[in-house]
Formats: structure tokens, C-alpha cells, sequence
């Protein structure tokens, strides 16, 4: 079919691929523009706004993480799928902790401690170098996938569980503090 600009209208077929290759794509490259109609409805809405401004990226993130994480273990997918998944998860995460480790060995500034201010807690950032004074410099880590939960789970794995927690909600933001108080 030609619409009367003379362009042609795809195939039912070639919408459905269409579709389907914008459903793959959003899984990683996190398309802030391609967000279902009820986070679409959030957005616009000033008192949603004022609770949780920037719900886009948690929601991208947290379906990114599922979705790779339901693919490594899908039983209706075969036993070499499901294996590559789990390697691929692994590798990335295991990359980001060995990264973040060896930063962490070679900062000067020792860690906060579990009582101090998230706001000048050592966990969550990472040290990027030094100024011109010599002063060390920190970015927080919350924004970048994978990294963020190697952090969270690095701390864990200190038993710095408060840590996490405050990693974890600098990543996805407040609705983790629901949760925690809900799980209390």
C-alpha cells in the first residue's frame, strides 16, 4: 500500500520484524524513547515527577538485568544457550569487579565507614585519578550496568550489606528503600 506522500506502508511480515529487532535493541541499548504507554502516562504526571523523577533508567536497567538473566536460565532454551548466557553474565560481571578491585587497591582514600553519609561514601564510586593538587577523584558508579552490581556485590562480599543496599539504591533508586522497609 502507498500512502498519498508516496511512501510505502510495510508488510504486516515486515512490522512484525521491525517490532522484534526494537525489542532486542531496547534490551541493551536502553532507547529512553521506547518506554511502554503506563511509563509513558508516569512521566507526564507532576506528582509522579516529584516522587520518582527519573523512573526511565531504572525500569530499562532492571529489564535489561531480567531479561539476561531469564535467558541464562530458560529451560525451554538448550543446555549451550543457557551455558553462554551464564558465561557471558559471568565474564561481564566478573571484568567489572576485577576493575573496580583493582581500583579500589590502588586509591589512597580509605573507605567510609557503614555509618557514614551516602554522600561521602567510598561505595557506589570509583576512583578515576587525581587532580592537579594530587587529590584523588571519585565518579559514582550507580548509572553504568553491570559495574554498579559488580559494586553491590563486591560489597556483599566484604559483608558491607548496608553498602550494597546504598549502592542498589543509588542505581534503581528509592523504590529499593520501599522494599527494604517492607522486607523489615
Amino acid at each position: 500500500m502507498i500512502t498519498k506522500e508516496g511512501l510505502k506502508l510495510p508488510l504486516k511480515e515486515e512490522e512484525e520484524l521491525i517490532n522484534q529487532i526494537n525489542r532486542e535493541i531496547d534490551i541493551f541499548a536502553l532507547d529512553y524513547d521506547n518506554v511502554p504507554v503506563w511509563l509513558q502516562e508516569y512521566k507526564r504526571s507532576w506528582l509522579a515527577q516529584g516522587i520518582k523523577p527519573f523512573a526511565t533508567f531504572p525500569y530499562k536497567i532492571t529489564k535489561t538485568y531480567i531479561t539476561m538473566f531469564q535467558k541464562a536460565f530458560d529451560g525451554t532454551r538448550s543446555w549451550s544457550d543457557r551455558l553462554a548466557s551464564i558465561m557471558a553474565l559471568g565474564t561481564i560481571i566478573a571484568a567489572s569487579a576485577y576493575y573496580i578491585d583493582k581500583k579500589r587497591g590502588e586509591q589512597k582514600t580509605p573507605p567510609a565507614s557503614d555509618t557514614a553519609p551516602s554522600a561521602v561514601s567510598s561505595a557506589g564510586r570509583i576512583n578515576i585519578g587525581e587532580d592537579e593538587k594530587g587529590k584523588e577523584k571519585f565518579t559514582r558508579i550507580s548509572k553504568y550496568p553491570f559495574i554498579n552490581l559488580s559494586e553491590a556485590g563486591l560489597q556483599v562480599a566484604d559483608g558491607n550489606v548496608e553498602e550494597a543496599y546504598r549502592v542498589m539504591r543509588d542505581m534503581i533508586g528509592r523504590i529499593v528503600q520501599f522494599f527494604h522497609y517492607l522486607l523489615l
